[in-house]
């Protein structure tokens, strides 16, 4: 069964958290990078992961990723509401933390598409 590649761009405790919950799932492979998303392209590029999982940041650094990676799904978390912004594409979704697993498994929409539930932003993703 191959892995989903899953990149944690971030570096504080809830994050550390986060990441170690989701390692014990063997469907996904959780690769840790200490920089916000914007520091961490570089990173990002070598990895070409399926999944990107921040701390809550701009739109514009999201909608830049997404369009140098097209079917990239990055899901920005905020720790002080326990919630998430999924932003696929132009597309956003919110959801609470705790379906981040159930998220990510089940196939997070692609770049692009919408998903049941989605609130269609033209040009704020």
């Amino acid at each position: 069964m191959k892995q989903i590649e899953v990149v944690f761009c971030g570096n504080s405790v809830y994050f550390s958290g986060l990441a170690a919950s989701l390692r014990q799932d063997s469907r996904l492979r959780i690769v840790e990078i200490d920089a916000c998303l914007k520091e961490a392209t570089n990173e990002l590029k070598m990895l070409r992961p399926e999944v990107v999982v921040a701390e809550i940041v701009g739109h514009g650094a999201v909608e830049a990723l997404c369009r140098e990676y097209p079917g990239l799904s990055v899901i920005a978390v905020e720790a002080a509401t326990d919630s998430m912004v999924i932003f696929t594409g132009r597309t956003t979704e919110r959801a609470p933390v705790s379906e981040l697993a159930r998220l990510i498994i089940t196939g997070v929409p692609a770049n692009g598409g919408a998903a049941a539930g989605t609130d269609e932003r033209q040009g704020t993703a």
